[in-house]
This record gives structure tokens, sequence and C-alpha cells, in this order.
């Protein structure tokens, strides 16, 4: 497909209906699943089963309408150099995106677009609170596309052979992900959280299996899972020894798989990030677009000295947390690097502001306590809740240690700030991207001139609780003051 052939209303190849079909199977799969379990497990002779087999027909419909919303999904490039999106069918939508307003031109690939040569792309301009429209192209078509796009933002006009060319757009290679890194990256991964997510998965499955099954059924699991939990210090101990080595497997796999192949470059005036394994990532990060920059880790990875940063940008809010592109620090050396393009990490040796240690205090006596005395009266008529004490345990030592890692520093371009509990969590903002900033106080802080700042910018909120109510002020009245010079600038 050539470039005069993108001003011509167009629909997405014939092939992207493979991935049309796979997205709808996977939505549809995940609403029937307890409906397939009942059909799995309910006897034959029960009469109801026939409304459960007329809802089947549901996926058949949701294919159906997958193929219309195809049929009605066009684009084009107009005179005015407008990426115009059109698509629906009785509700008709069309999404008008001026091309020299696009900040970044993203490639996206999962397996299956890779077995089809196939490639998504999507399109951030500055107003936009997320992605705008999203193509599916063959992958000489969507590199053909995303070239033609730069192209026109850069120079303003499509560049050809009786035009000057296209200045060549510097590119500093920052770095790789190494095997050994991506290694340490998967076994330093948040095993805790994949250990809840399956163990809630599991009982949920059980749950509906016990749903959809026979009273024979249900009387045995009943028996045997009593049996192992109440009976059998030995049979939990297997079980949670099973549970978390499958989490650990799983999270794992599942780092490894995200991060293979990991690269980022300066390009220009943005970022270049490709990641992925089975499910290719190519991201381009304005850096105008980024509005404070991140970097964490878990308990496990600042042993390791392992960190991941996050680029907040504009329209982040509107992105789901497992699609945020992270970049993995192997190195602290890395890191100055990052910040080159935003601003040099503030000194350490400077005084820092506190979180007042009162904050621990309210915090036991108006969350820690009542959650105490509700576990123990529900656990008084059902002993298993008390397993809920080790979660409260956990969040009674973080807040402590939230407390005793708190520093806030500033000058007069930036702020700089480091908490986090059992890992470590900091973060680099310019005054000039804060949208706007406030001052919350309840009646205790009001009697001991304390307060908490709450810090709101295009790319996500930063709290900053009980420190004195003069650094506040100062802090609020410093940020208006930045925010309204840059807007004269």
């Amino acid at each position: 497909m050539t470039n005069n052939t993108w001003t011509q209303p167009q629909r997405q190849p014939v092939k992207a209906l493979i991935y049309v079909f796979y997205k709808t199977l996977l939505t549809v799969l995940k609403v029937f699943t307890p409906l397939l379990i009942s059909l799995m497990f309910k006897k034959t002779n029960d009469e109801s089963r026939i409304w459960e087999y007329t809802a089947m027909l549901i996926p058949v419909l949701a294919l159906i309408a997958a193929v219309i919303r195809y049929r009605f999904f066009k684009f084009y490039i107009n005179d005015k150099q407008q990426l115009v999106v059109q698509q629906g069918m009785f509700n008709r939508k069309q999404i008008i995106l001026p091309l020299e307003k696009v900040q970044a031109v993203n490639v996206q690939q999962q397996w299956l677009h890779r077995l089809a040569n196939l490639s998504e792309l999507t399109f951030d301009s500055p107003g936009s609170t997320g992605q705008e429209a999203k193509i599916t192209l063959t992958t000489p078509q969507a590199n053909a596309l995303k070239q033609y796009i730069l192209t026109v933002k850069n120079l303003g006009y499509v560049a050809t052979s009786e035009t000057i060319q296209q200045p060549e757009i510097k590119t500093n290679r920052l770095y790789d992900l190494d095997p050994v890194s991506l290694i340490k990256l998967g076994l330093t991964a948040n095993h805790i959280e994949t250990f809840f997510i399956v163990l809630a998965f599991g009982y949920s499955l059980l749950q509906n299996i016990k749903t959809a099954s026979s009273d024979y059924y249900n009387q045995s699991v009943d028996l045997l899972s009593g049996y192992v939990v109440y009976k059998s210090v030995l049979g939990v101990l297997i079980i949670t020894l099973f549970v978390i080595a499958v989490s650990v497997i799983i999270s794992f796999v599942r780092t490894v798989l995200q991060y293979a192949n990991f690269s980022i470059a300066s390009v220009g005036n943005r970022f270049q990030i490709r990641t992925g394994l089975i499910n290719t990532k190519e991201v381009l990060v304005p850096f105008s677009k980024v509005q404070y920059i991140s970097w964490r880790a878990n308990w496990l990875r600042t042993k390791a000295k392992l960190y991941l940063l996050q680029f907040h940008s504009i329209g982040q809010l509107q992105v789901k947390e497992k699609q945020k592109v992270k970049v993995p620090l192997t190195r602290l050396e890395y890191l100055p690097q990052m910040l080159a393009y935003y601003h040099p990490l503030l000194a350490t040796d400077t005084t820092a502001v506190q979180v007042h240690p009162a904050y621990v205090t309210r915090k036991y006596i108006l969350v820690i306590l009542p959650l105490l005395l509700v576990i123990l009266t529900v656990a008084y008529f059902n002993a298993f809740f008390y397993w809920a004490l080790v979660l409260l345990v956990y969040n009674t030592v973080s807040i402590y240690l939230f407390r005793q890692k708190f520093a806030l520093r500033f000058n007069e371009q930036a702020l700089y700030i480091q908490r986090g509990s059992f890992g470590n969590d900091e973060l680099i903002l310019l005054w000039h991207k804060i949208q706007s900033v406030s001052i919350k106080q309840s009646i205790y802080q009001r009697k001991n001139k304390l307060a908490s700042v709450h810090i709101h910018t295009a790319g996500g909120s930063i709290n900053i609780p009980y420190i004195p109510l003069a650094t506040a002020n100062k802090m609020v009245n410093f940020a208006l003051y930045k925010t309204e010079t840059q807007a004269w600038q």
C-alpha cells in the first residue's frame, strides 16, 4: 500500500477479522465460564438446561456483532492532513486527528498478530486522555502509515523526491535488558500478589463447580476440605506450598514474557520503548507529555537493586495498570539517563520534610483498631477468619515503615519524594507540571498545625500526609506561582 492510497476511505485488512474474533471469544469465555461449568456438571435430565443452551447463542450473536463492527470501520487521511476514523452502524462515530498534533504512534503485536503478520496502531495527541484510535493493519502497512504520519508531523508536509528530505532524527540507544537481569527480574516479581490472585481464582472456581454440581459431589468436597483445613496441619501446609509454587512460576513466566527483548532509546524528542516476547509492544513516550517520573521496587528487588521506572504521562489515568509500560532499571546507574530528559535527581544530603509521628497514631486508632475488632468478632463465629490477623499485622507494620521512610525535598524547579514500606518508592515532579494543589485538614490536624497536601497532574495524583502546615502553605503557594509563571511563557 503506497502513501497516496491513505486518502481513500478503506477498511482494515480481512485478516484483521481473525483478531476481532479472537478478542470477542476471549470476552465471551470470561463471561460464560460459570455457564460452561454448569453444563459440564449438572444432571442431563434437568429441564432448566434448555435456557442454558439458549444462552449459548449469545457468543454467536457476539461474533456477528464483531463482523458488523469490522464492516463499518473505515479510516483515511483527508486533504487537511487529518486522520479520520469512522465506526458504528446505527450510532455513527467519527474521530478526527490532525497529523501534526500526533505525539506518539504506538505499535503492538500479540501472538496472533505475529502469526497473521498484523500490527495494531494506536495514536496519542496532546489533549487526549488516552489512546484516541486503534487500527489493525498488515505489518508493512502499519510501518508505512506510521512513517507517513511522523513525516507529516516533523515536516508539516509529506516529503517526496521533489521536496526537501526529512532531516535525520538523532537516536540514542540507552540500554537493553540482558538475559541475567531478565531472570533476576522474574525471580523478584510480586509473588505475593500472584499468590492471592491464584488463591481467589481457585476458590471461585471451586464455588462455581459446587453450585453446578450434585449434592453428593458437594458433600464430598465439603468433607475433604473440612478434613484438610481443620484436621490436618500437613494438608494445609502442602496446599499452601503448592499454591506458592504455582504463584512463583506464574509471576516469573509473566514477567519474563513481558520484559524479554526489552530496549529503550531516545529518538528525537521522545523515548522509544520496545518490549515483549510473544506479545510485543513499541511505544513512543514524548518528553513533553511526561508529567512526573517514579521508580519503585518491592522488598526482594531492593535487595537485588532492581527498580521499575514509570513515565506518568498525559492519559495514563485511563490506561489499565497491566497495559502501562514500565522501564526495568537493573542498575541505578541508568537512572540519571532517564532523568536527564526531565530533571536531574535532587541531592539527598539536605534536610528533608518528614511525616509527623501523629500519622502513625491516627492510622492505628482510626483504621487498624476498628479492623481488629471486626476480625475478632467475625472469627468468634468462624475460626477461619483468624487468618485475617496476618494481613492486619502486615498493614500495621507498613504504616510504621511508611512514616519512617518518607522524605520530601524540593527546590525552585522540582520536588523529590522518597517513600515506601517494605519496598522503596521514589518520584520526581516539576512544579509547572502541577494542574492543581490543595490542602486538607482534619480537626486533629488543625489543632496541631498539620496538613495533608494533594497534588494533581494530568498523569496522576500525589498525596503528602501529615506535614507541618507552614510547609504545606509554602508548597501550595510556590506551586501556584510556578504554574502561573509557566502559563505566561
